[in-house]
This record gives C-alpha cells, sequence and structure tokens, in this order.
C-alpha cells in the first residue's frame, strides 16, 4: 500500500514539474515577444530621431548655402558698382 502511495506521490511529483516547466516556457516565450517588441520599439524611435537630425542639418545647410549666396551677390553687386 506505501509503494502505490508512493508512486502516485512520485508521478503527481513528476506531472507538477512537468507543468511547471510548460508554465515557465511559456513565461520566457512571452518574455522573448516582449522584448523583441520593446526592441522593435526603440529602433523606430531611433530611426524617427535620426530622420528628425538629418532634417535639421539639411535645413541648416540649406540656410548657410542660401547666406553664402547673398554674401556672393552682395560682393558682386559691389564690384560693379566700384
Amino acid at each position: 500500500m506505501l509503494q502505490s502511495q508512493w508512486r502516485l506521490e512520485d508521478e503527481r511529483s513528476t506531472e507538477l514539474k512537468k507543468e511547471q516547466r510548460l508554465i515557465n516556457k511559456e513565461r520566457n516565450l512571452e518574455l522573448i515577444r516582449h522584448n523583441e517588441l520593446e526592441r522593435q520599439i526603440r529602433e523606430a524611435e531611433d530611426l524617427k530621431e535620426r530622420n528628425r537630425d538629418k532634417e535639421v542639418l539639411a535645413e541648416a545647410l540649406a540656410r548657410e548655402t542660401a547666406l553664402l549666396n547673398l554674401e556672393s551677390e552682395e560682393k558682386e553687386n559691389l564690384r560693379r558698382e566700384a
């Protein structure tokens, strides 16, 4: 009788361990999915920031080019007048 009880307890213990492994596996998979989503969000934000930086730089360069062109035109006009 004790042997059958021990066997049942061993079977229950084995079953509980299997269930716990499945639960842990599901948690790990969920963490992996969550981490991947977080990574994708960070990458998208980084890309937006890089694009924003490029736009700001392009605008600054365009302004600088326009100023240089104006200065050149003014110098050319002064030379013509002189």
